[in-house]
């Protein structure tokens, strides 16, 4: 009987963690070294809501959180990475910092200030038309590694031996004029 959970219960932990890599990243963490750099490029104020796409232990959302004084809001789809931000966020006594248990598609982008992006380059077609459709005026997207087709970054900063850190900052929606 136990032997019989535990075989189901590893099955569901790799079947998410299989369907999290699949969907669009396998989980690769930022180096505890490029966390400051990665936040600092993002001019993250105290009380700006900080989300990243893709979380997996949450050590960005929680730096956010406990460095700058962020609320941190972490999505994660692979079990394993969401209980292990759980137990990192617990940990650093994080009390403005939320993972949620949920899709990066299905995530509310509407109070973002930041987003932070660490995903494959083949979701962002998928990804690139719901952040221009929900991001207010002003957000600053965070993207380490491939930069967004289409895009424009106001700053690129690819230091040696590093990822490259596009910021991206979200346009004023057009105004329609009245004709």
């Amino acid at each position: 009987m136990i032997g019989s959970v535990l075989l189901i219960l590893a099955l569901v932990l790799l079947v998410t963690t299989a369907y999290a890599g699949i969907s669009a990243a396998p989980w690769i963490p930022t180096r505890r070294s490029d966390i400051r750099r990665l936040l600092a490029s993002a001019n993250i104020q105290k009380g700006e809501t900080v989300v990243d796409l893709g979380c997996g232990d949450g050590r960005l959302v929680i730096a956010a959180d406990t460095m700058f004084g962020a609320h941190g809001i972490g999505y994660e789809i692979s079990l394993i990475q969401y209980l292990h931000a759980q137990w990192n966020r617990w940990r650093a006594h994080a009390k403005n910092t939320e993972i949620r248990y949920k899709s990066l598609f299905a995530a509310d982008l509407a109070r973002a200030d930041v987003v932070l992006v660490f995903l494959m380059a083949r979701v962002y077609d998928r990804l690139r038309p719901k952040l221009e459709r929900e991001l207010k005026p002003g957000a600053r997207v965070i993207v380490e590694a491939w930069p967004i087709p289409g895009w424009e970054p106001a700053k690129t900063e690819k230091p040696e031996g590093r990822l490259t850190v596009y910021t991206y900052v979200r346009p004023p929606r057009p105004t329609r004029s009245s004709s």
